[in-house]
């Protein structure tokens, strides 16, 4: 069996593929293979994938069940049979010590989890700011699991395919894709599997892996289109983490933390919407927060608002205009239900505490 399986979910790729396999023929690290999960596509995807599975048998042909990207990576971890399981993406490519760099660093940590740095592709047109913040980590290590690892490391969120994990942890945990996320299916893993972790997570600064973070066509351009369609599937992941956690019954997660990130995840966006599109968002997000933050914003307060307050300062550091957008999102008191209106007043207040510190 090989020691590293990759697994590269494709659906009309053909622009792109062979870029793609290319830089996995290319690793200096040789003990690996590739499974090429391909949905039946409109373009000559597949003879492509025919083509390099003849002229190296390193590559795997695995026929996807063509529902969305979550099962076919679900497919990939099924049939993969390597010690340790990398994801990429069909538009992207690795660098060509990736796999060399992070068996390496597995066999010195132990770990579970290794996190590695991207490079953003093209320069031109450039990327936004926050593709470079949340791409680029640093050399840190967590013996176990942390949420400072989850929730105040930048790079561990969103994308999965900047993480390696050991397969005998994604079994043990039986960790799968939700199927039912049409968007954010990674940053949900993310946040159901990190919290498992028992041997340790490493963060490593190289950048082992090439993102093109902007191609007509894909599926994050489609995505970005749609500020509605985009905060539902937000909805639906936060719902999901939720559901999973409550079932898995973790103890090891402050419930401050989970709240924090819930409101800053669905509330900084919604400011941009427009006002006759907020209603079809206003029950949803209502009982998402009557459903499971409640109970989290009153019996935790005082880390409720401490979390509040290190987010907002990281914020403004980073984006010292937009609290503006935060203030309104505040003033919309009849969208958020009883959970804002009877916080308001607080969250203002520490609002213009922070903002008097950090100007």
């Amino acid at each position: 069996m090989p020691e590293i399986s990759v697994i590269i979910p494709i659906l009309n790729s053909a622009t792109t593929l062979e870029r793609c396999l290319e830089s996995v023929r290319s690793q200096t690290f040789h003990d690996w293979e590739a499974l090429c999960v391909y949905d039946d596509s409109l373009d000559d995807s597949k003879k492509i994938i025919a083509k390099t599975v003849r002229e190296d048998t390193r590559f795997v042909f695995v026929q996807g069940r063509n529902i969305n990207l979550a099962a076919a990576r679900n497919d990939g971890i099924k049939a993969a049979t390597g010690k340790y399981i990398f994801f990429l993406d069909s538009d992207d490519a690795l660098l060509p010590n990736a796999f060399e760099r992070c068996y390496k660093e597995f066999l010195r940590r132990t770990c579970d989890i290794v996190v590695f740095g991207t490079e953003i592709l093209p320069d031109i047109p450039r990327a936004s700011d926050w593709y470079y913040r949340v791409l680029q980590t640093r050399n840190k290590f967590y013996r176990k699991f942390s949420e400072k690892a989850l929730f105040l490391e930048n790079s561990a969120r969103p994308f999965v395919w900047r993480n390696a994990f050991l397969k005998d942890f994604l079994d043990e945990n039986e960790l799968f894709f939700d199927e039912t996320c049409f968007v954010g299916e990674d940053q949900v893993f993310q946040l159901c599997a990190f919290p498992n972790v028992q041997n340790g997570i490493s963060f490593i600064k190289e950048e082992l892996y090439q993102y093109t973070w902007t191609r007509s066509g894909s599926l994050m351009a489609e995505f970005n289109k749609d500020i509605l369609f985009r905060l539902r599937g937000h909805i639906h992941m936060v719902d999901s983490v939720f559901r999973y956690w409550a079932f898995r019954n973790y103890d090891n997660l402050s419930k401050a933390d989970i709240a924090v990130w819930c409101i800053y995840f669905l509330g900084w966006e919604i400011p941009y919407l427009p006002k006759d599109k907020i209603d079809a968002l206003a029950k949803p997000i209502d009982k998402l927060f009557l459903t499971w933050l409640v109970a989290a914003l009153l019996n935790e307060l005082p880390n409720t608002i401490r979390c509040i307050a290190i987010n907002l300062q990281n914020h403004i550091a980073l984006q010292p205009n937009r609290w503006r957008h935060l203030k309104e999102l505040l003033c919309w008191e009849r969208y958020w239900g009883g959970v804002w209106k009877a916080g308001r007043f607080l969250i203002f207040k520490i609002v213009r505490f922070v903002l008097r510190r950090s100007l």
